[in-house]
């Protein structure tokens, strides 16, 4: 194609955008984009839940370690897409953490935060920067930070 050298996408329905949810099943929903940016499609993974109350953020920390102090396994499900290949997102039972932070999730609209990528896998999410009040774990195709090429899991 001359001096350019395109490289094709193939990551059409799917998500690259990372969010993480608060869901009013008590669970913390996983994107697509946070699993892509971690690389976490494929093995068990867990993730040990922290809370900052004075800042009122959560902090998730993915290991691949069972035996991590606190870690709950992360629920992930691969949906095949056209071209063959599995886009994963997933989620984590939180129920008695959030009821132990006192962090609402029951009576309200599930919510979702764009969240703070750390060293060391840790995910932070920043409560007060919820971003709609009705969302779900795959939002609208937008790019943004480091993009991480389609997995290529076959079905």
């Amino acid at each position: 194609m001359g001096k350019f050298n395109f490289e094709a996408f193939l990551g059409s329905g799917g998500s690259y955008a990372p969010r993480i949810s608060v869901r009013n099943t008590g669970a913390l929903g996983v994107s697509q984009g946070v699993c892509r940016r971690l690389r976490i499609e494929d093995g068990d993974w867990y993730v040990v839940l922290m809370y900052d109350k004075g800042q009122s953020a959560i902090g998730l920390k993915f290991t691949q370690d069972a035996g991590a102090k606190g870690a709950v396994r992360l629920q992930k499900r691969g949906v095949p897409t056209a071209e063959g290949m599995l886009n994963w997102s997933g989620h984590v039972p939180a129920r008695a953490f959030l009821d132990y932070w006192s962090i609402e999730y029951k009576n309200r609209k599930q919510r979702g935060y764009s969240p703070h990528f750390e060293d060391d896998n840790v995910v932070v999410v920043l409560l007060n920067e919820a971003q709609e009040a009705d969302c779900d774990d795959q939002p609208e195709d937008v790019s943004g930070g480091e993009v991480v090429a389609q997995t290529k899991t076959p079905l």
